[in-house]
């Protein structure tokens, strides 16, 4: 064998070596400009992105994370207990079993709203979204990446237009007027004391029947049309007189008026 041929298999080898080192720190860079784009792009936006480790609990939280806190950058360490000791208490529990279930793979991804204290003391409701990015060979997840969205406003809008139908509906049940809530067929779905009371039937018995089996037939046709013409999107109000068998079997008159929820 010739010097030349006994040093092609250790060359051959070397620069294998070298092509795989050169691939490999191509593959790093890329994924490293890959995350730093995504980074930016993250901190370009009113959201907060944070990134934790699952194993040595260390974290880090972008300056806009704390920003929505009310904190500066400097402010705030970068660490697991940093965040779970802001955690509500009412949503500790769920928060982290959301996210246990999704490092050990029983979600696709961690979805949350729950609440961080801020630094004046109040709490913000924060979305919360996260994916596992790295596991280890056996499956634990290495690294958990996601952003928050301060949604606090919303949630505020939500609890305002919740008290405005809580107030609706108690001066429904307790107007000293009959009053009825009634699908596009005449079925009643909601009726208060004072329409079981003037009727005479019981709000169960009420429920399980449409308006049209206690209606006068002489006054139905129209009753009817009004109302299929409400459902068409024709009219949104009408009013009429008309007749209902009492529960005992006599005649009552009552004035009725129509409203398209």
């Amino acid at each position: 064998m010739t010097a030349c041929a006994a040093l092609y298999p250790l060359l051959a080898d070397h620069c294998r070596s070298n092509e795989e080192r050169i691939l490999g720190t191509q593959s790093y860079i890329s994924d490293k400009l890959s995350e730093n784009r995504w980074r930016l792009a993250i901190e370009c936006t009113e959201d907060g992105l944070w990134d934790w480790n699952a194993l040595t609990h260390e974290a880090y939280y972008s300056p806009q994370w704390k920003a929505i806190l009310g904190y500066q950058d400097h402010e705030l360490a970068n660490d697991f207990d940093e965040w779970k000791s802001r955690i509500h208490p009412d949503d500790l529990a769920k928060t982290l079993e959301l996210m246990s279930e999704h490092a050990e793979g029983e979600s696709e991804s961690y979805l949350n709203e729950y609440r961080l204290r801020h630094k004046d003391g109040s709490y913000r409701w924060i979305l919360a979204r996260g994916k596992v990015a790295e596991r280890d060979e056996a499956g634990r997840a290495l690294r958990i990446v996601g952003t928050h969205t301060d949604v606090t406003d919303r949630k505020a809008s939500e609890q305002s237009r919740l008290d405005a139908e809580e107030q609706l509906w108690s001066a429904f049940e307790h107007a000293a007027s009959g009053m009825a809530l009634v699908s596009g067929q005449g079925r009643f779905l909601r009726i208060n004391e004072s329409f079981s009371r003037i009727t005479g039937y019981s709000v169960q018995k009420l429920l399980s029947i449409t308006f049209q089996d206690i209606t006068h037939p002489e006054d139905l046709d129209r009753d009817v049309g009004y109302l299929q013409q409400m459902v068409a999107g024709e009219i949104k109000y009408y009013e009429l007189e008309k007749r209902y068998f009492h529960q005992e079997g006599h005649i009552i008159w009552m004035n009725i008026a129509y409203v398209r929820s």
